[in-house]
Order: C-alpha cells, then sequence, then structure tokens
C-alpha cells in the first residue's frame, strides 16, 4: 500500500485506530490531507512529512489558548468562593427554637368542634 498516493476514508480509519467518522471530521477541520474524487474521498497519510508541522503548531495554539481560559475560570471561581463567604459572614446566627407547642391541624380542630372538644381551636 503506498501512503504517499492516499487511502480511502475506511483504510485511514484502520491505520489511524480511529472511526470513519473521525477521519472525515478530520478532513472537514483541514488536519488530514485529503481530495475529493469519484468514489470519495482519498486520504494523504504521509507520516507527517508535509503539513505535519503545522497540525503541530494549530494543536499547541489550542492548547495554549484552554490553558488560558482555565486561569481565566480558576481566577472567577476564586473571586465567587470570596463572594459567597463574605455573605456568609453577614448572615445572622439562627434564632432558638420556639417553646410553643405544634399547633394541631385545620382538620383535627374541625373535627375536636364537632366532637365537642373545643380546646386548642
Amino acid at each position: 500500500m503506498e501512503q504517499d498516493k492516499g487511502v480511502s476514508v475506511e483504510e485511514a480509519a484502520n491505520i489511524l485506530g480511529i472511526s470513519k467518522d473521525a477521519v472525515r471530521k478530520r478532513i472537514a477541520r483541514g488536519t488530514l490531507e485529503a481530495t475529493k474524487t469519484d468514489g470519495g474521498w482519498t486520504v494523504v497519510l504521509d507520516g507527517g512529512r508535509s503539513g505535519g508541522q503545522k497540525a503541530d503548531a494549530h494543536f499547541w495554539e489550542l492548547i495554549q489558548l484552554l490553558q488560558q481560559e482555565n486561569e481565566q475560570l480558576r481566577a472567577a471561581l476564586e473571586r465567587r468562593d470570596a463572594m459567597i463567604e463574605r455573605l456568609i459572614e453577614r448572615i445572622p446566627p439562627a434564632l432558638p427554637e420556639q417553646t410553643n407547642p405544634p399547633r394541631r391541624s385545620l382538620w383535627a380542630r374541625v373535627r375536636g368542634v364537632f366532637r365537642g372538644n373545643v380546646t386548642n381551636v
């Protein structure tokens, strides 16, 4: 199999160890070189000799962007945590529990009235 001439999408998927859909997505993103033919796509797998540096630079750029975004998100979480702590400090302490006896439900009071028990209505 001569890889410089190109292979089918299915063969490229087997060689790369990924699915055919993943090969098609890489073609669409431009990370795999391919040409459209009558029978479908012909993928050029040259072992990274051409275009590999371009793809590597692209991936490192994406990694750097993700690292910057992670740093921004961490800073935002730290600010939010500090704000929550300040808000918690402003909450007044809990009030002591009331010692009033629990009230009977409305239906229990109504039944008591009809039975002649009018206390605690």
